[in-house]
């Protein structure tokens, strides 16, 4: 049986800022989720776990956590609008 992973280290700012991402209606959806894997991390559910209450593989959650674990939070980019785009427009690169 593998052993479960501890418990995610995560810094008080970071928590802030993870949180008001997973609430946000201005981040892509896949930043949300990302902050959502790593705030049920630092709370100590289990890669299991965590991928049954997200809807992700086990693998994509790992892959996430570790990327946290690696570098902290990865702030969303902003980009310059796609063909097509408004001016007034802005795209998500995360």
């Amino acid at each position: 049986m593998p052993k479960a992973a501890p418990p995610l280290e995560i810094p008080p700012k970071d928590k802030r800022r993870l949180r008001a991402w997973t609430r946000s209606r201005n981040v892509p959806a896949g930043l949300a989720q990302r902050a959502k894997i790593v705030l049920l991390a630092g709370h100590g559910y289990a890669n299991t776990e965590i991928a049954e209450r997200t809807g992700l593989s086990r693998q994509t959650v790992i892959l996430w956590r570790n990327r946290h674990a690696a570098g902290g939070p990865v702030p969303p980019q902003r980009t310059s609008p796609g063909p097509g785009g408004r001016s007034g427009s802005t795209r998500w690169r995360s």
